[in-house]
């Protein structure tokens, strides 16, 4: 049973004690004989896949709230040069409303603007990693101090549509980013969304986290999953399913970010997206209409297969392995082909693909494929309880895996997950 573990550490720390920088994935630190509350000197960055050592009655204690059941490091870790330590603890990067008041007519100059009922003041660009590719993301606040992300488009059109896709037909959904408001930015057009905290799935992928925790894996499948299937229940195909698009936030939430090529039509003529992930239909150019909502379930299946193994299944779907799965003649024979391409997934893992990866006439719905990814059941990997080293190493029992990082001024977030 895993644990998530939040813990906060400074990236200034004091002179007193050494400690190694992690091997990413597979070499733990061992932090055993600190004091809880002792100032030590820290690795000078943790990455997702890390994996940390800790010693329960050490280390760890509950939340401030007593109402919450997760567990906090203690150690908070602080610069020696200031004589107030508290003036270093954390570096306030996030936009602030002036203190003066502002006459309405010179406003914009303060860069705030009126996004639907909300009044914000826009602050620094953020990475792609808070509200996705399409346009330029801002972080913004009101003058509460509430945290917003403010996209800003060059075409109406486009922000219209993705306005009206997400905030009307959709509407709110835990998975799924939430719209509040639209306006004019200058002479571009705004979104002022919500700002989603985390890394990218991608980041974590990458890392091999989820071929080195199945669990988590289908925790993490299984929310993307009903993000989608949310989106498709309100008539609308995301048609970028994508590990760029997918955040990771506290307790390993999912949201589904970007939704600037989605549509509502039930067949089109085509589907442009970049970086491979459509399924065959929309790859080669040809006389069949392109179901949108089955091509989002071959880029789930894409998606699943890359942050499973840590890389892209193949560069498109012409590519000759993807081929030999898709163009396979029956199930059976998609699911020996599917297994002799990923021996480490198991048999019946690849049988749930070989309805994913196939022409868009023998496409299984998303309703079959997240029957069986959500049955408690299925086995993703064979073998995974040898313990062993490479991508399926067993996490040892006391250790914690890194499954987020973020910088926040002089201090970082880090979540593990505790076993």
């Amino acid at each position: 049973m895993a644990l998530l573990i939040p813990f906060f550490v400074s990236a200034l720390a004091a002179r007193v004690h050494s400690l190694s920088v992690p091997t990413p994935q597979i070499q733990a630190v061992n932090i055993d004989t600190l004091s809880p509350r002792a100032p030590v000197a820290i690795p000078s960055a943790f990455k997702v896949g890390d994996l940390l050592s800790f010693s329960n009655d050490q280390v760890l204690r509950r939340d401030n709230d007593t109402s919450s059941a997760t567990l906090e490091i203690v150690a908070r870790y602080f610069s020696d040069i200031a004589d107030d330590e508290s003036e270093h603890l954390v570096k306030r990067a996030d936009p602030v409303w002036p203190s003066e008041e502002i006459d309405p007519e010179d406003e914009e100059d303060y860069g705030i603007f009126k996004c639907g009922d909300i009044k914000v003041i826009i602050g620094d660009k953020v990475t792609s990693d808070s509200a996705g590719g399409q346009g330029t993301v801002y972080k913004a606040a009101d003058k509460a101090g509430k945290l917003y992300a403010l996209k800003s488009m060059s075409v109406q059109a486009e922000r219209d549509k993705e306005y009206d896709l997400v905030a009307n037909k959709i509407g709110k959904n835990e998975r799924i980013v939430e719209f509040f408001g639209k306006c004019r930015v200058g002479v571009n057009y705004g979104i002022l969304m919500e700002l989603v905290e985390g890394d990218t799935l991608q980041k974590k992928a990458e890392a091999k986290l989820y071929s080195l925790n199945e669990a988590l894996a289908k925790v993490v499948m299984g929310g993307i999953l009903e993000a989608v299937r949310y989106a498709h229940s309100k008539g609308v195909a995301h048609n970028d399913i994508k590990d760029g698009n997918v955040m990771i936030g506290a307790q390993d939430g999912v949201k589904l970010i970007d939704f600037g090529v989605a549509t509502t039509d039930k067949k089109v003529s085509e589907i442009s997206v970049a970086g491979g992930i459509r399924g065959p239909e929309a790859e080669f150019k040809s006389t069949m209409e392109i179901d949108p909502f089955l091509n989002d379930v071959w880029e789930l299946g894409v998606l699943f297969v890359s942050m499973l193994t840590g890389k892209k299944p193949w560069s498109d779907a012409g590519a000759p392995n993807a081929k030999a799965i898709w163009n396979a003649p029956n199930p059976q024979k998609r699911a020996d082909a599917c297994k002799k391409e990923w021996p480490d997934f198991s048999m019946d893992f690849c049988d749930v693909l070989a309805n994913v990866f196939s022409d868009q006439l023998s496409r299984k719905p998303l309703e079959t494929m997240m029957s069986k990814i959500v049955n408690p059941n299925l086995k993703i990997f064979d073998d995974c309880d040898k313990k062993k080293t490479g991508t399926k190493r067993e996490v040892g029992w006391g250790e914690m895996m890194v499954t987020h990082v973020e910088e926040r001024g002089d201090e970082w977030v880090v979540r593990a997950v505790m076993y």
